[in-house]
């Protein structure tokens, strides 16, 4: 069975972390399965970005307006690592970075809306 890989592609009432790309357990015509840590998590499909590789560039996320466990000092924005979707500030506009959690090194995507 191929694997594919899964994001939300904006804020929402699910149990699923901005940014951060979840293994898709199961397809069904309205939504999808995610695996959310080892816990089956079930999204509507309209809510998520859907690829068939994991991406390894880090995922820029705008701060949500209820950020409570985020330090004000990261600003408007923050970045979560495609390896280990940990969160870490920006700061200026590098090209890539890396994560202190997993130690990888990967390029950031500006890019993406």
């Amino acid at each position: 069975m191929e694997l594919y890989w899964a994001r939300l592609k904006s804020e929402g009432p699910y149990p699923v972390r901005r940014g951060g790309w979840y293994p898709v357990d199961e397809f069904a015509k309205e939504h999808v399965l995610l695996d959310v840590y080892w816990t089956p998590v079930t999204v509507p499909r309209s809510a998520v970005e859907i690829v068939p590789t994991r991406p390894l560039r880090w995922t820029v996320v705008p701060r949500p307006p209820k950020a409570l466990r985020m330090p004000e000092s990261w600003g408007p924005q923050y970045a979560v690592c495609p390896n280990c979707g940990s969160r870490s500030s920006l700061e200026a506009a590098p090209k890539g970075m890396g994560c202190q959690q997993c130690e990888g090194m990967f390029p950031i995507a500006w890019d993406e809306k």
